[in-house]
């Protein structure tokens, strides 16, 4: 029974090798769809730089070859399926299974049965070739897909992709908003306060923020907790206006504009109270409109 267990122990090794080979490249391959699914998504929405999406693909490929080979090289395989496995794939007509089974029953077999039956066993198992039965390579089908998989992933990151640029200037916006944020204490003590009061800031650095962008805007942050910024009339801020623009005099004039407009008493109230983006919104846009048309009521202006 020794000689019939040592190999059927040397087959099972050589089929879980066999699978792990095959089951890693459809693993491989599997990753590298995924990635290639994230880089065709990349060209309808702007998600991730071609670099990152090049180390994703790759990260993706790694991780289903590397799970794919271990579940296959370790997937639960009983003694008993095995054996019955390596005789229908052996063509020893139950054999093996049936020696193994002698050897696990403890019911009362006559010796000479079980003796006669693990002779049987192991002459017929000397007989058998595994590598014939059990190759070790890879399927050419398998190697094609993973080809085909790295090919296309391969050109659509290296084709142009428009949200690229998109994706490169809402980065650009975002950490020059952040710098911005970063630097507010910088700027507050190199050039003084910027607080205007009531609440109100509109941080400045050294450098106005300019950048490649369609048209300039202003970002609004109403805070959750008030920040001091030493502002004139020593209230804590709690509505931050943060500038970006394509040059610097139109920074500049964008700072003078906003500083003229927030003179608002309405506008102010509605900033204290954090009223909905669309009730700010509409008040800036009358306070604009009436300014351009000279019908803006003085005694709704406060210093």
């Amino acid at each position: 029974m020794r000689e019939v267990e040592s190999r059927l122990a040397d087959w099972l090794i050589r089929l879980r090798l066999r699978d792990a080979v095959l089951w890693s490249v459809r693993g491989l391959a599997a990753g590298l769809i995924l990635g290639l699914a994230l880089s065709v998504l990349a060209r309808l929405r702007p998600l991730l730089p071609v670099a990152a999406l090049l180390g994703l693909g790759m990260a993706l490929a790694l991780v289903g070859f590397g799970m794919a080979l271990a579940l296959a090289y370790f997937w639960p395989r009983p003694k008993l399926s095995a054996a019955r496995y390596f005789d229908r794939l052996f063509g020893l007509k139950e054999r093996t299974s049936t020696a193994v089974e002698l050897a696990q029953v403890r019911t009362a077999v006559p010796g000479w049965l079980r003796r006669d039956q693990w002779a049987d066993a192991a002459a017929a198992a000397r007989r058998v070739t595994p590598a014939r039965h059990l190759p070790i390579r890879v399927d050419r089908r398998d190697l094609l897909a993973v080809v085909v998989a790295a090919a296309a992933l391969g050109a659509s990151l290296y084709l142009p992709n428009p949200q690229q640029a998109i994706l490169a200037e809402q980065i650009a916006v975002e950490q020059a908003i952040a710098e911005q944020i970063e630097t507010l204490e910088e700027a507050r003590e190199a050039m003084g306060s910027t607080g205007i009061g009531d609440g109100i800031a509109i941080p400045h650095v050294r450098n106005p923020v300019v950048l490649h962008v369609d048209q300039p805007f202003v970002t609004l942050c109403l805070l959750r907790h008030p920040v001091d910024f030493d502002a004139p009339d020593g209230q804590p801020v709690h509505a931050l206006f943060l500038v970006v623009s394509l040059t610097v005099p139109a920074h500049l004039r964008m700072l003078a504009q906003l500083g003229f407009v927030l003179r608002d008493e309405p506008l102010r109230q509605l900033l204290r109270a954090a009223a909905p983006i669309e009730a700010i919104l509409g008040r800036v846009g009358f306070v604009e409109g009436s300014l351009r048309s000279g019908s803006y009521p003085a005694g709704k202006r406060s210093s």
